[in-house]
């Protein structure tokens, strides 16, 4: 029968704000994109962008938004100059100011000693950067970017990051990405998509507080016995439960739901907690060195993807 891709989606993003879109693949992101963007009509449900419905699709849309496709599409036969001036045309800059605006891309992005070069002897990085300038150059005030950096390398990943922060300073940005590192690093707010629905929304900080699992606790002491001392008090108290136990070295995992801990206010709780013991325990059992690691952002996705393989 027939199959819902998207349902129940209920969002917006704001101007100066980077709003990562995550999920698995198959969860209904790129979807999504084609829809406000205009390449699918929804079977029901509309949304606005710059106070334009999308439903019937307003035309007057594209020149308020900046797209950067999953794949890159580029005529191979045009250099980078030209594509640009293309979009410039297409996004209705004034023809006095187009020269200008290509260049204000070409420099931002890196792309200025390959202006001149047909695309189809671009690398991978400059071809994915001029997707990049296609979808910033007129200042839209959207910009939706589907996986901007893959496949690209360390350097050119972070001139792109770079280019988005200072992209969501005028504009609202709309990424995608596969890349924890990379939300972490650039999304104000994320939403996480499990099986065309929204699972999950806020910030990063506020996703690793209601989501994570709990938090890694490293200890290091002067002699075996402190270590040992150490495990038996956070066990008891926190049941936490020990990953490795190596002479003077402890590694422990605090799980919030063994900790009884079910709210983000329940989770910092726990986190006063820790640091409470760990540090009544530093001088009667030699604790020379302490720390303690929340979740990480990718374990939080990891068990929303779980549920999209489930189902």
């Amino acid at each position: 029968g027939p199959k819902t891709v998207l349902g129940g989606i209920w969002m917006a993003t704001r101007t100066s704000e980077c709003f990562g879109y995550l999920g698995p693949n198959g969860a209904g992101k790129t979807t999504t994109l084609k829809v406000l963007t205009g390449q699918l009509s929804p079977t029901s449900g509309t949304a606005t962008i710059g106070g334009l419905s999308i439903q019937p699709y307003d035309t007057r849309i594209h020149s308020l938004l900046g797209v950067c496709p999953q794949h890159d599409v580029l005529w191979l036969k045009l250099t980078a100059r030209e594509h640009l001036r293309y979009f410039a045309r297409i996004k209705g800059v004034a023809a006095k100011e187009i020269e200008g605006a290509v260049e204000e891309m070409l420099q931002m992005l890196d792309l200025a000693p390959v202006a001149d070069r047909h695309a189809e002897g671009y690398s991978g990085g400059n071809k994915r950067r001029l997707s990049l300038a296609m979808a910033c150059i007129g200042h839209p005030r959207v910009v939706f970017l589907d996986e901007p950096t893959t496949g690209v390398d360390v350097g050119v990943r972070r001139k792109i990051w770079e280019c988005i922060r200072r992209l969501k300073e005028r504009a609202s940005v709309v990424l995608t990405t596969h890349s924890m590192e990379e939300a972490d690093a650039l999304c104000d707010r994320i939403a996480v998509m499990v099986n065309g629905r929204v699972q999950a929304i806020g910030t990063p900080q506020r996703l690793k507080n209601v989501y994570g699992a709990g938090y890694k606790i490293l200890v290091k002491t002067e002699h075996p016995a402190g270590a040992l001392a150490v495990q038996q008090q956070l066990a008891q108290q926190l049941h936490a439960r020990t990953v490795q136990l190596l002479g003077c070295h402890l590694e422990m995992d605090c799980d919030r739901q063994d900790a009884q801990a079910t709210t983000a206010a329940d989770a910092a709780g726990i986190l006063a907690r820790i640091f409470h013991l760990l540090e009544e325990a530093r001088d009667p059992c030699g604790i020379i060195d302490y720390s303690v690691g929340q979740t990480t952002l990718s374990q939080v996705f990891v068990s929303f993807a779980e549920k999209q393989q489930i189902t």
